[in-house]
């Protein structure tokens, strides 16, 4: 049986996150949502702050579903991950999350990881966690429930039992738009 694999992207702050950045020849949101769709994650939801215009122009088109984080203009990140998670919490039977400023994990990285049954999936690059990271529906309800410090990363402790680590030879899996240079380097590398 097909399982649904759904996806969000967390792009809701312009103060920190760039997600029309460009680097190579396209924006880095733009660079996530080709991944997800050359592997098959539908539906995927970007999670933006309000009235980011330029962002839906981008993507129009590439059939992404938008929802708004509406925390001010520098929500947090896991606000943005629990507005994705909870809008695909009973349609899909997993989720990929990815912050917007880690647009550089291949294809290939990307389904390594969809291939491995756990509640919780990272990878890992020279022993360093990154994105994209994988969630069972099961635990959504778990995660937005959270209200402590320490954001997705803490909310997903409790579920350490059956979170693996996938360790791979992808250093996109760590890259930051914050690294400009070096992700001018990684995007030569994947066109």
């Amino acid at each position: 049986m097909l399982k649904l694999v759904g996806g969000v992207i967390a792009a809701g702050s312009r103060a920190v996150a760039r997600p029309l950045m460009q680097v190579g020849t396209i924006p880095v949101i733009r660079r996530i949502v080709i991944t997800y769709r050359q592997v098959g994650i539908f539906p995927i939801v970007v999670v933006c702050d309000s009235g980011n215009e330029a962002l839906r122009n981008d993507l129009s088109g590439q059939g992404v579903i938008f929802l708004e984080n509406d925390h001010g203009d520098q929500p947090e990140l896991f606000d943005s991950a629990k507005i994705g998670l909870a809008y695909l919490a009973n349609k899909c039977e997993r989720v990929v999350f990815t912050p917007v400023n880690t647009p550089m994990f291949s294809p290939m990285t990307l389904l390594r990881l969809m291939s491995v049954s756990a509640l919780v999936v990272s990878p890992s690059y020279e022993g360093r966690g990154g994105h994209p990271i994988i969630v069972d529906s099961s635990i959504i309800s778990g995660i937005l429930s959270f209200d402590g410090l320490g954001g997705l990363k803490e909310a997903l402790e409790k579920y350490r039992d059956d979170h693996i680590w996938v360790p791979v030879q992808d250093q996109g899996v760590l890259s930051s738009v914050h690294q400009k240079d070096e992700l001018e380097q990684q995007a030569v590398k994947h066109n």
